[in-house]
This record gives C-alpha cells, structure tokens and sequence, in this order.
C-alpha cells in the first residue's frame, strides 16, 4: 500500500526532498514552487481513502479482511480520469482535457493559451479551493484576473 502523508510530517521535510517526492509520486511543476505550493499538491493527491494515487493502475478494491471485528487489511487504488472540462480566463476560454490533473499545472499549461496572469486568483465550479486541488469531471475552472487601479500614488 502507498504512504500516506500528513501535513505534519510534509512541514518537517526540506523543500528539495518535497520536491524529490514530488518526482516519485508523479506530480510535476513543482521545480520551483514555494513549499506551502508542494505540500498542497501532495496532499491533493492524495485519494480520499488516505492514500497517494496511483495513476497506472486501474481503479480496485478487495474486500476487507475483517478478524475480530477490526479491519486488518483493505486494498484500494485509484485512476486519475482524463476529460474534459471547461476553462476560462475573462472573454477567454474552452474545454480543455485537464480531469486529474492540478490547478496549478493547469495554470502553467494554459498559460500563454488563455492568457492568464501569474497573478490570477481561481475557483473551482464557484468555490475556492487549494492550488494543488485536482480536477474532477464536471468541475468548471475560471482563472480571475486582478482588476487594475487608476491614478496615482
């Protein structure tokens, strides 16, 4: 089974070793992320279950091993699904085939396509969530771009 990692124990951790376990769980552009950015992405990767996902294997799951009315075992994996999904940056936007993947690696992919600002805020389906939040089917992106100011100081 997969580690699982808390925030805790991420926190600890310096950010070239995040990084390096950033390369081993497959989640990438973190090169030069800040670490509050990193431990996000490790932990959006998480599944629900509490374990890392597993994105070359399918989706499983054993029956639990139930001995004295305690679970001792119980395997799960899970998939990351592609598809698409639509995306937006003011009058800009389409669909794009981001389920699975990061809002930030969406950022940087539809960077110069969407022209979005390295400044923008985002929402997911009209919620805030992390920057390490993982797309799921039916989710809708909107990169917010800063509104400007006029006059001077």
């Amino acid at each position: 089974m997969s580690k699982t990692y808390t925030v805790d124990a991420l926190n600890v951790m310096t950010v070239d070793s995040l990084r390096d376990l950033c390369r081993n769980l497959g989640i990438t552009g973190m090169s030069k992320k800040r670490k509050d950015i990193i431990i996000d992405a490790i932990l959006g990767s998480q599944g629900t279950s509490g374990t890392v996902v597993n994105a070359t294997k399918p989706v499983t799951a054993s029956t639990p091993v139930v001995n004295s009315g305690k679970i001792e075992s119980m395997i799960m994996t899970f998939t990351k699904k592609s598809g698409k999904i639509m995306v937006s940056c003011g009058a800009n936007s389409g669909e794009f085939d981001v389920v699975g993947k990061a809002i930030y690696d969406v950022h940087e992919f539809l960077r110069e396509v969407l022209n979005i600002p390295q400044d923008s805020s985002y929402t997911v389906s009209g919620s805030n969530v992390s920057l390490g939040y993982i797309l799921k089917e039916g989710d809708t992106l909107e990169f917010i771009k800063k509104a400007g100011s006029k006059g001077c100081n």
